[in-house]
């Protein structure tokens, strides 16, 4: 794992054992990280282990760059100060498990606001993607006046399955399988996901085709 404000390399997974997905593994020698308050980094470190204890990744060791050039303003938001060490939010979101190895969540930019709770596009995915007549699916938050955002999915459906399923039947799936706030009040079925060249689902794409987006 790493990223370019961390000159590329943070962790490696382990030597030894079974890889888990989602795992980032363990920081390198001389690397610290952590897992910060998302809200508000001065909280400090959350102190406890597992998925609820979500929160941002963040690195503290030699590689963390000294800040981007002629961008004080991005600096200051991308490298603080805690426990007199300077460390890089990653903008990540994950847990930390025992043994401290990671898991990643989802991108902290991506977090879903609705009703003051905290919704992991992510998460929510894997779970629409538990019903039968799905092939692929993405979610991600539309501007909502009364909910601050509210939580939308696009389903590409299997193909035995076009024609015999509609979004409101999704729906009430989601209803009776997902927990309230993370369940989707809107589900558009498409014919296809967007993906970048290298698969990765392009949720930012289908946001800004929304028409609740384009209002904002």
């Amino acid at each position: 794992y790493g990223l370019t404000e961390c000159t590329t390399v943070v962790s490696t997974g382990p030597f030894n054992g079974k890889d888990e997905p989602g795992k980032i593994g363990l920081p390198y020698p001389g690397t610290d990280w952590a897992i910060f308050d998302a809200e508000d980094f001065s909280k400090g470190p959350l102190k406890g282990y597992g998925i609820e204890f979500t929160g941002e990744i963040c690195v503290c060791g030699p590689q963390v760059m000294k800040g981007y050039l002629n961008n004080p303003k991005a600096t200051a938001e991308t490298l603080r100060e805690w426990d007199g060490r300077i460390w890089c939010l990653t903008g990540d979101l994950g847990y930390m498990d025992e043994t401290g190895q990671i898991t990643i969540r989802d991108r902290k930019k991506q977090m879903i606001k609705y009703k003051g709770y905290s919704v992991f596009p992510k998460e929510v995915e894997e779970l629409i993607g538990n019903h039968p007549a799905v092939l692929e699916v993405a979610v991600a938050g539309l501007p909502d006046p009364e909910t601050d955002e509210l939580v939308k999915a696009w389903v590409q459906l299997q193909e035995d399955s076009i024609g015999k399923i509609t979004s409101d039947e999704l729906i009430n799936w989601c209803k009776e399988n997902i927990t309230h706030y993370k369940c989707p009040k809107q589900i558009e079925i498409i014919k296809e996901i967007p993906k970048s060249m290298v698969g990765k689902v392009q949720r930012r794409v289908l946001q800004e085709q929304d028409p609740l987006w384009k209002q904002k």
